[in-house]
């Protein structure tokens, strides 16, 4: 049996080191997998670096001891830096999205109330939305065997996601990918041909989906005037997260790590 994978992005790990894993981590190890003590874990940190380590007691709780370099499993670091500007979806899409836009390789996610989107919260709801959406990533970061999860916001508009592109610096994120614009039209040059006549293949792209309904009209103003160009996904008119998801798949096939 593979042993179960723990994310600790924010720290890096040395041989007899410990490790207190959040709650709900603690919680599935022992309560979902029935771990007990002295039973192996795999324990990925900051540096990318997997890490055997056993399941220990101590007074002040259960936590992850540090054996030694793990050489039964490999932490995936992406090759190219794609962005997700996502619009919020109804029920559970937007989690779905986040999933499989994570499991897929996408180095942030930053959601957006939009125009047509149904829900939409405010204030406090913002954040427990967000941090909700980091849970899903880092969930599925985890599953997918990557180093880290990506970064996950939340913004009231897309407006606020736009002018915070500059700032995905501070996360190794280059400010200056190209960016594009998922649009259904007909004739709207494909996505795959903008990424492979780049001139060089870009190393990464930031990649704005719409929510149900699309971006209104204001919104894809705002958005040329930042600078994203229209691209397509072919003759077909797909549904949000679908569009997200193929996107970052179309994206990665082309200039990524899927190569």
């Amino acid at each position: 049996m593979t042993p179960p994978r723990v994310l600790v992005p924010d720290r890096a790990l040395r041989p007899g080191g410990a490790v207190v894993p959040p709650a709900d981590i603690l919680h599935h190890l022992r309560s979902v997998l029935r771990l007990k003590a002295g039973e192996e874990v795999t324990v990925v940190d900051g540096d990318g670096v997997a890490w055997s380590a056993v399941l220990s007691a101590g007074e002040g709780g259960p936590f992850l001891e540090v054996c030694r370099p793990s050489d039964a499993d490999r932490a995936v670091r992406e090759s190219a830096r794609w962005v997700l500007v996502l619009g919020l979806l109804k029920g559970d899409r937007t989690d779905w999205a986040v999933q499989k836009a994570t499991e897929a390789g996408v180095a942030a996610v930053l959601l957006a109330v939009c125009d047509r989107s149904v829900p939409r919260p405010v204030g406090p709801d913002i954040g427990r939305r967000a941090e909700r959406a980091r849970k899903v990533a880092a969930e599925a970061a985890r599953q997918a065997g990557r180093a880290a999860p990506p970064r996950v916001d939340l913004f009231g508009s897309i407006d606020l996601a736009v002018e915070s592109l500059p700032g995905l610096a501070a996360s190794g994120i280059d400010a200056d990918l190209p960016r594009f614009v998922l649009d259904e039209a007909p004739g709207t040059p494909s996505l795959a041909t903008l990424l492979a006549t780049g001139a060089p293949c870009p190393a990464g792209a930031v990649l704005a989906v719409g929510p149900e309904g699309s971006f209104a009209a204001r919104e894809r103003a705002l958005l040329a005037s930042a600078r994203f160009v229209p691209a397509g996904l072919g003759p077909r008119v797909l549904r949000a997260e679908t569009a997200a998801m193929a996107a970052v798949i179309v994206a990665q096939a082309v200039a990524g790590d899927m190569r």
